[in-house]
């Protein structure tokens, strides 16, 4: 009798024993629970491929920006390479026959356009370059130093640079699935995609230029998907920073103000938290130049329009590093 009560009472014990263990273990691993959750709900890093493609697009610009001056470019020469009056006249009289005999020979050209000229050429009908360098933009456009054949090889050069745009889309959507995107977000920017290859298949170029700054947007929304210490924001303001200066030169100077008014909204939702980090100057600067960007808009004036819309750039530029450098407590 006593060894049964004694076998009772040891399984007692084991069975409190093992219970006293279990609810230490609980007790133990649920202040663990919230910061595991929480690490495994935390968007990845922004993907490279997003950089990639933000760089490419701004370069593609860049070179199209430079399309009107490198056709400038293109004419003079031809207009010196044209045969004089006097020459056209004698093979016009020889019909062909005596055309070896009478046919003069042209005069040698020394004032062949030369690598300043083209520069000349192109900065005369820029558009948003000023505003892309600021971003340390620089596309090949800014290496030719004669005039191509024929303007079909640039533009052949920037159809091939949208063809790995779309190779590069195809991985960052996988990207953007796997983190459930919107759906509505994903489906605007293919169908902008599409709308910017058939422009440059058409040799547009402020068609062109508009629908891939729209695509800088579209990559500005997606950045909220994943974690960045940088907010989309700061991109989105540069996106209408230059639809603005594209429409102001085109002499759009309503569309290109409400561009402007939608730049001083995203500002005013950033504002509290920069002043927060210490960018209270940034800030100031930035302000700056927005008026003074308003006033050059009110003149209509495109050339300093454009200067103080790189200015703006300038300023969203020191936004981003005001975020990237600041270290959360």
């Amino acid at each position: 009798m006593t060894n049964k009560k004694t076998i009772k009472n040891f399984h007692l014990f084991v069975t409190i024993l093992l219970m006293l263990i279990l609810f230490l273990s609980a007790c133990n691993l649920n202040p663990q629970r919230p910061q595991q959750k929480e690490g495994t709900n935390k968007p990845p890093e922004v993907p490279t491929v997003l950089d990639e493609m933000y760089t490419e697009i701004l370069t593609l610009m860049y070179d199209i920006d430079s399309i009107e001056g490198i056709q400038i470019g293109i004419s003079e020469k031809e207009n010196q390479e044209a045969p004089s009056s006097e020459e056209a006249q004698i093979q016009i009289e020889t019909q062909g026959e005596l055309e070896t005999e009478a046919k003069i020979e042209p005069p040698k050209n020394d004032e062949a356009i030369s690598g300043q000229d083209m520069t000349r050429f192109i900065e005369k009908n820029i558009v948003v370059t000023p505003l892309l360098e600021e971003e340390d933009i620089e596309g090949e456009a800014s290496e030719v130093e004669a005039p191509p054949e024929e303007i079909e090889e640039i533009w052949f050069e920037i159809n091939s640079q949208i063809q790995q745009l779309h190779r590069k889309w195809n991985i960052l959507e996988a990207d953007l699935r796997d983190v459930n995107a919107p759906q509505d977000q994903i489906k605007a920017f293919e169908e902008t995609l599409t709308t910017a290859s058939l422009e440059v298949m058409e040799q547009k170029v402020i068609e062109s230029l508009l629908s891939l700054n729209e695509l800088t947007q579209h990559l500005a929304d997606f950045r909220n998907s994943f974690t960045s210490k940088v907010p989309g924001q700061v991109f989105k303001m540069r996106y209408h920073i230059r639809h603005s200066i594209i429409h102001a030169s085109i002499e759009e100077y309503d569309k290109a103000q409400e561009q402007i008014d939608k730049v001083k909204e995203i500002k005013n939702g950033l504002q509290a938290e920069l002043v927060e980090m210490g960018a209270t100057q940034v800030l100031q600067k930035f302000d700056l130049s927005i008026e003074d960007l308003e006033n050059q808009m009110k003149l209509k004036n495109f050339s300093l329009v454009q200067t103080d819309g790189a200015i703006v750039v300038k300023n969203t530029v020191l936004m981003e590093d005001a975020y990237s450098s600041h270290v959360e407590e």
